[in-house]
């Protein structure tokens, strides 16, 4: 056992043997330094490793507390007196909802195994990811899971954690560069393009228009722009692009006025994503459009509101589950040298979700 481990399970029993509760105080790092007979920085590290697992959190000019229970796992392998071997999970943003499951699927699988998960977030800065998965290298994981900063480029660490032989995955909204990068488990966008575009072929639809960000804006834009470019070519269906989508809040409406030009041909909007399908419902309506009576629209990711919108929102489901759950236990095999997948890449088939924004051409 190492000394950061010792030092963390001391802790631990101080925790238990006097009834600290959240919101108590621990010990001085020096009374802790001295009782284990390690360095303070040896004390340091191993309260970091109980921040990273949110049960101490330091208060400035105040000393360290218990921030939450010691989860039962940190305990039974305190117990056993087991050294703690960690997995790092690298996420490009603190509020997102599908890292968020990402994580809880790499959690469960990963306790299961021994494994204790890390985190870190990126904040959208290709820069910091880099920072991150060297920070994590530094504290010995044994894996990563990687919720990339959206690129064109493989990222640069890739040589190192080949180098180093460091397992890694990817977990990501497209397939982020057309570069041979080992394991990105993703949703086939194409599948879910496709999948509406024929549904609305089947309600009669031949004129539809797809609506977004700009193409090149993202992969991920490319990806679900040239589903629907395809799907219209293998149709024989005249393509109509609505772009000048900004990404976030606003909306090109220019080019939406200019799509209105075919308001008399055009019976259906695919959207690139859920917020720009909403933006531009609210905005037909401003215009005295009706949806879906007059033009039918639909989106992408079912965000938890769609459902809750007016009308409710068709979208396409991101399998998020799906992937986080495959991705985990991808990186488990490869971590314990088992038979592993030997694909570069898994995509993911979405589902098509049936609201109130679509109807029936010519209705």
């Amino acid at each position: 056992m190492d000394k950061t481990t010792a030092v963390v399970n001391h802790i631990i029993d101080i925790i238990i043997k006097r009834g600290l509760k959240t919101g108590d105080a621990l010990p001085p790092l020096r009374e802790i330094a001295v009782e284990c007979e390690v360095s303070t920085f040896t004390v340091k590290k191993a309260l970091e490793l109980l921040q990273e697992r949110q049960v101490v959190e330091t208060r400035w000019g105040s000393g360290n507390f218990l921030s939450a229970p010691i989860p039962v796992e940190l305990l039974s392998r305190q117990a056993a007196g087991r050294q703690i071997e960690l997995i790092g999970f690298i996420s490009r943003a603190r509020d997102s909802a599908h890292s968020s499951s990402y994580l809880g699927a790499l959690t469960d699988v990963a306790s299961g195994k021994g494994f204790e998960v890390i985190t870190h977030f990126s904040d959208h800065s290709q820069r910091l990811e880099t920072q991150k998965v060297e920070w994590m290298l530094s504290r010995g994981v044994k894996g990563l899971m990687i919720d990339p900063v959206v690129r064109e480029h493989a990222p640069d660490y890739l040589e190192l954690l080949n180098a180093r032989n460091i397992p890694y995955v990817f977990v990501t909204e497209s397939v982020f560069t057309q570069e041979a990068v080992d394991s990105i488990f993703t949703c086939d966008n194409q599948a879910g393009i496709f999948s509406v575009m024929e549904y609305l072929y089947e309600l009669g639809h031949r004129r539809i228009a797809y609506v977004g960000l700009t193409p090149i804006s993202s992969p991920i834009n490319q990806e679900r722009f040239q589903a629907y470019r395809r799907y219209v070519a293998a149709k024989n269906l005249e393509e109509y692009c609505i772009h000048g989508v900004a990404t976030g809040e606003e909306l090109g409406w220019g080019e939406l006025r200019r799509a209105l030009a075919f308001k008399d041909r055009l019976t259906a909007f695919v959207c690139g994503n859920d917020f720009v399908a909403a933006k531009c419902i609210n905005q037909l309506r401003s215009w005295g459009v009706n949806v879906p009576q007059e033009i039918s629209v639909s989106g992408f990711d079912d965000r938890l509101w769609t459902g809750d919108f007016y009308p409710a929102l068709t979208s396409v489901t991101f399998p998020v589950n799906e992937i986080g759950n495959a991705a985990a236990v991808e990186l488990l095999r490869r971590i314990n040298h088992e038979p592993a997948d030997s694909s570069t890449r898994r995509l993911f088939v979405p589902r098509l979700v049936l609201r109130d924004s679509l109807a029936a051409a010519g209705r």
